[in-house]
C-alpha cells in the first residue's frame, strides 16, 4: 500500500508535468506565430499584444526563462512581447498625460471664469457707488463699466478662446463615453457663438467688430461643435428616430398639453423623437428656455447637419411623402397621410412656422419657393 501511494502520487505529478509542458509548448506555438506575423508586416503596432493577453505572454516569458522550459522563448519572440509591454507602457503615459492636459484646461477655465465673476462684481459696485454721485458722474460711470464689458467680451479674441477650451472638453468627455456631458458642451458653444455673431452684427463701430480671423475662427468652432453633437445624437435619439420610423411607429398630439414638459405633448414614437432631437436637451436643444415655442434665435441653433439628417430619414421611411415640406408650403402635406396630411414643421413648432421655416431655407433643406407663411 505504501508503494501504492507513492505511486500513484509520482504518477500525479508526472500527469502534472507533461500537462504544464504540454501548455508551455501550445503557448510557445501562439507566440511564435503572433511574434512572424508581426515581424512579416514591419512590426505593425496594431498586432502588438494589449490587455490580459500581454499579461498572459509577460508571465509565460518569465516561467520560461525560471525554469528553463523546453523549447526556450525565442530572441523573436522576447522581442515582441517586449515590444508590447513599452507599447502599453508608452500609451498609459500618454493617456496620463492628455488627462493631465485636460485637468490644466479646466482649471484654466475656472481661472477665466472667477476673473469674469470679479469683473462683474466690480462692475456692480461701481454702480452702486455711482447711485451716490451726481447725474453726471452716474452716466459717465455707467459708460466706462459698458465700455469695459463690450472690449473684454468683443474686442480680444480670450471670450473664442474660451469657448475653444470648452469644445475640447467636450470632445475629451465624449471620447469618455459621458456623451450628456458632451452634449452640455456643444449646445453652450453654439448658444455663445450665435449670441456673439448677433453682437457682432450690432456692433456699429467698426473698431469693435471681430476682424476676418475672429469670424473664421468663431465659424470653425460652430462647425465642430455641430460635428459633435451630430455625431453623439447618430448613436441615439437618431437611432431611435430611425426605429421608430421603420415600424411605421408615428405618434401623435396628446388631447391635453402637459405644461411640465412640452416633449410629452407627444405619445410615444417618432414625432416624440423629433421634438426631442430638436429642441430638448438630449438634442440641439434650440427652446432652451423651456416654453415650447421657438423664435428666431432660437431656430439659429439648429444644426442644418442636424434638419437635414432628420428629412432624409422621414422621406425614406414614408415613400418622400412626409418631411419638413410638401405641396409647396411647410405646413400643408397632402399626400403625407402618417400626418394627417401635414408636414413635420405643422406638427413640431406649431404656430411658429416663420423661424423654422427661415432656418430650414437657410440650410437649403426646403426650397428657397416654399411658402413659410401657407
Amino acid at each position: 500500500n505504501q508503494h501504492g501511494g507513492e505511486f500513484a502520487a509520482n504518477f500525479n505529478e508526472l500527469v502534472r508535468t507533461l500537462d504544464t509542458d504540454r501548455d508551455h509548448v501550445r503557448s510557445h506555438t501562439e507566440w511564435s506565430q503572433k511574434a512572424l506575423k508581426w515581424q512579416k508586416r514591419d512590426q505593425d503596432e496594431d498586432l502588438l499584444l494589449r490587455g490580459s493577453e500581454l499579461a498572459i505572454a509577460k508571465n509565460w516569458l518569465s516561467e520560461a526563462d525560471k525554469n528553463n522550459k523546453q523549447p526556450p522563448a525565442t530572441e523573436l519572440q522576447k522581442g515582441f512581447i517586449g515590444a508590447s509591454g513599452e507599447l502599453r507602457d508608452a500609451e498609459e503615459k500618454a493617456e496620463t498625460q492628455r488627462r493631465d492636459k485636460e485637468l490644466q484646461q479646466e482649471r484654466k477655465i475656472r481661472r477665466s471664469a472667477q476673473k469674469l465673476a470679479i469683473i462683474s462684481s466690480l462692475a456692480l459696485l461701481m454702480v452702486i457707488i455711482a447711485g451716490v454721485w451726481t447725474r453726471w458722474e452716474r452716466q459717465r460711470s455707467i459708460r466706462t463699466i459698458e465700455t469695459v464689458f463690450l472690449e473684454s467680451r468683443y474686442k480680444t479674441s480670450g471670450f473664442l478662446n474660451y469657448l475653444s477650451g470648452f469644445f475640447e472638453i467636450g470632445k475629451n468627455r465624449q471620447k469618455d463615453g459621458k456623451t450628456d456631458i458632451a452634449l452640455a458642451y456643444y449646445q453652450k458653444i453654439l448658444r455663445d457663438v450665435a449670441e456673439l455673431r448677433r453682437q457682432d452684427e450690432k456692433e456699429s463701430d467698426k473698431s469693435k467688430k471681430l476682424n476676418t480671423k475672429s469670424l473664421k475662427e468663431m465659424e470653425d468652432l460652430q462647425k465642430k461643435a455641430e460635428k459633435g453633437m451630430l455625431g453623439i445624437l447618430q448613436e441615439t435619439e437618431i437611432r431611435s428616430l430611425e426605429r421608430s420610423l421603420k415600424n411605421k411607429q408615428i405618434g401623435k398630439l396628446n388631447n391635453e398639453l402637459d405644461l411640465q414638459t412640452y416633449e410629452n405633448r407627444y405619445t410615444d414614437g417618432a414625432l416624440k423623437t423629433t421634438y426631442t432631437l430638436l429642441f430638448t436637451p438630449r438634442g440641439a436643444y434650440a427652446d432652451a428656455n423651456n416654453d415650447g415655442e421657438i423664435y428666431d434665435q432660437e431656430a439659429e441653433l439648429l444644426p442644418c447637419d442636424l434638419l437635414k439628417e432628420i428629412e432624409d430619414l422621414w422621406r425614406q421611411y414614408t415613400n418622400e411623402n412626409c418631411g419638413f415640406y410638401g405641396d409647396n408650403s411647410i405646413s400643408l402635406a397632402s399626400k403625407c397621410e402618417s400626418l394627417q396630411k401635414t408636414t413635420l414643421t405643422a406638427k413640431i413648432s406649431f404656430l411658429n412656422y416663420e423661424y423654422i421655416g427661415n432656418r430650414l431655407k437657410s440650410c437649403n433643406v426646403i426650397s428657397f419657393n416654399a411658402n413659410i407663411y401657407e
